[in-house]
């Protein structure tokens, strides 16, 4: 039974200004075509109440979704506020060994620069008397050269007698004159060393 009224197509299609041939071979191929196939607005209808429980079924199973997720959430959430806190905790901790341990930084800080203190003063002291033992060595070394100076002196003063002597000496006996130079050059040998 044909479902398309093949006599109003053509008509329309030919006083729509399509050529008769063309318009012949369209309502003849639609009116061999097999419509028992159609759908029909009644199982269309069918149709749009099908999708619509099938929505609404989707529905009502993304809204289950949603509350799971939502209560997933909510432990989540309470998971990570129990390790917010205990992580709070832990820095608190933390806090408090570095404190202590600054307190005892600090404290070992102080007893070094009380050694270091101690230490200078006791340097200092050390060469107060290095600096006292100096200066009693450059008195003590004066006193020395000048009483060396004053042998020297005394010995030049000798020699300038001696070889006044021995100028005396010389001019009367040159061998005799030996004999004393030798003589007197082994007494101020003697004498110096």
């Amino acid at each position: 039974m044909p479902l398309i009224d093949t006599l109003t197509l053509k008509t329309g299609l030919l006083e729509g200004g399509m050529p008769e041939p063309q318009a012949a071979a369209i309502v003849s191929a639609l009116a061999d075509a097999d419509v028992g196939q159609l759908a029909t607005k009644s199982d269309l209808a069918d149709l749009r109440a099908d999708v619509h429980a099938e929505i609404a079924g989707v529905r009502t199973e993304v809204e289950a979704v949603r509350a799971d997720v939502r209560t997933e959430i909510a432990g989540v959430r309470t998971e990570v506020e129990t390790v917010r806190a205990d992580v709070r905790t832990e820095i608190a901790g933390v806090r408090t060994e570095v404190e202590a341990v600054r307190a005892d930084v600090r404290t070992e800080i102080a007893g070094v620069r009380t050694e270091v203190e101690t230490v200078r003063a006791d340097v200092r002291t050390e060469i107060a008397g290095v600096r006292t033992e100096v200066e009693a060595v450059r008195a003590d070394m004066r006193t020395e050269i000048a009483g060396v100076r004053t042998e020297v002196e005394a010995v030049r003063g000798d020699f300038k007698a001696l070889s006044g002597k021995v100028n005396l000496l010389l001019a009367f006996n040159t061998p005799l004159v030996l004999a004393v130079l030798a003589l007197l050059w082994r007494a101020f040998f003697a004498a110096t060393n």
